[in-house]
């Protein structure tokens, strides 16, 4: 008797038994369930069906994926001749007449068509989205899936449900990429400490784990490796890894479930590579992006999803994206990783991506380490890193600077809010900043902690005043 996988709860596929299709015809009517019942005995363990992913999915020896070369036809019309082979010489003559009459009609275009729809129903191949690639420690490459707990490789198993491949084999004897680390010194203008931290960025992303909950910036002027580094870990990822539209970051138009976002489910990096001169994040995409919560989305034609996120978010960018906001649940998102080197185009080779490939072995050994040291020590950003965030999170912030420039700060001082913002504008005239409204002003002041009164004549700001400018 055969077994498959029947997935009966989402953190666990058991083994089920598929009841044998009656092999006497007298029994069981020759029509298209017959058939289906037929397919799932022969190749059940095989076939899942999950239509909130948009159908069929087929195991095809190293990952389950769905299926767009046909294979599930060409199963159903293979299955249609075994069965008959197997059902026809224990048949009695009157049975076999029916046999024959079925074995023409099964394997027709409208036949095949029905039996699938058959198929979509029979429960040991249905399945939700939560079945597939629950394990968010499996990475599943070539040669089998790689434990990342462990750094150790072992067999591809149908129950992992994996949908995921890097089309790379890993050996971890395979040796050091020697390329890949000159470019890393190269681009990193030598700084040991920018070398390590990448490599445990991205080594955590790797991992299906979402507990650091940061954007990883990656910012420089032109001509400084960026572009080729986040590229590479794309190429060595495969189809872990996902090009993102800059404009589902950017774009000023809310969507509540945007359809794109269903790519999303179990990437691991989703990378943003263009970012346009003076755009500005969107506050509640980035929130949503890098939270450890589900993500809901609305996939084009098909029904609402809802799944854990599991990516990683990087934006490569020649020109700092604008935030607008103090808010601190914004700012402990953000991680600059800086690109300050700037390579001379007499010493940049045109062909390095290509090369920079062929070490992909290599690459995804430095990974897999990486994964372990972050395991062990957490990202443990750097003092260049955390300089670079200050640093921006200075130039973001305007309100600051002339609050440090015009204000005196203490708890017991009050200042009048038209003088207050009269002073403002003047400052932001001088130094070639575009002010605030009166009404953001007055919300960026509250969020640091000032309060606004109003007495009989006036409205007051507590706890700061104007400073005496001598003119």
């Amino acid at each position: 008797m055969q077994t498959v996988n029947q997935p009966t709860q989402p953190e666990q596929i058991n083994t089920v038994v598929v009841k044998k299709t009656p092999t006497t015809t007298g029994a069981y009517s020759l029509n298209d369930l017959y058939h289906a019942r037929k397919l799932v005995e022969f190749h059940g363990q095989h076939i899942r069906h999950c239509p909130k992913l948009g159908g069929f999915f087929i195991w095809n020896g190293r990952h389950w994926t769905p299926d767009e070369e046909g294979q599930l036809w060409r199963w159903t019309i293979q299955t249609a001749a075994h069965a008959y082979n197997a059902d026809f010489s224990k048949a009695a003559n009157n049975e076999r007449v029916r046999l024959n009459k079925w074995i023409t009609r099964a394997q027709s275009g409208a036949s095949v068509q029905q039996t699938l729809k058959q198929l979509q129903n029979q429960p040991e191949i249905m399945v939700t989205p939560d079945h597939f690639d629950r394990d968010p420690w499996l990475f599943n490459v070539n040669n089998g899936a790689i434990d990342l707990r462990t750094g150790k490789l072992r067999e591809h198993r149908p129950e992992d449900m994996i949908t995921k491949l890097a089309p790379i084999d890993f050996n971890p004897a395979c040796p050091q990429p020697g390329l890949w680390t000159n470019f890393l010194k190269e681009i990193f203008g030598g700084n040991q400490n920018l070398v390590n931290f990448i490599k445990r960025v991205c080594g955590y992303a790797l991992t299906g784990s979402v507990a650091e909950q940061k954007l990883f910036l990656l910012h420089g002027a032109g001509a400084n490796g960026k572009t080729t580094f986040l590229e590479t870990l794309m190429f060595v990822m495969g189809d872990y890894s996902l090009p993102l539209s800059s404009e589902l970051l950017f774009s000023s138009r809310r969507r509540t479930h945007p359809p794109e976002f269903a790519d999303l489910k179990e990437c691991r990096l989703a990378a943003v590579t263009e970012v346009e001169f003076n755009k500005s994040l969107s506050e509640p995409a980035v929130k949503k992006l890098t939270a450890a919560n589900p993500l809901a989305v609305r996939p084009t034609r098909r029904d609402r999803l809802e799944f854990d996120s599991s990516h990683k978010l990087f934006i490569c960018a020649d020109h700092i994206p604008i935030i607008q906001t103090t808010d601190h649940a914004i700012w402990r998102r953000i991680t600059m990783i800086p690109f300050n080197v700037t390579i001379p185009e007499e010493r940049q080779d045109k062909d390095l991506p290509q090369k920079l490939r062929a070490e992909a072995r290599g690459i995804l050994n430095w990974l897999v380490a990486g994964c372990l040291e972050w395991q062990k020590t957490g990202l443990d950003s750097p003092a260049e890193v955390t300089d670079a965030i200050n640093a921006y999170r200075g130039d973001m912030d305007p309100l600051g600077a002339f609050l440090a420039d015009r204000c005196d700060i203490a708890p017991e001082a009050r200042e009048n809010s038209a003088d207050l913002y009269s002073s403002y504008t003047d400052w932001c005239e001088c130094n070639d900043e575009r002010p605030l409204c009166p009404r953001l002003f007055g919300m960026r002041l509250r969020e640091r902690g000032f309060k606004p009164e109003r007495t009989m004549f006036h409205r007051i700001w507590q706890g700061l005043t104007r400073k005496e400018i001598n003119l």
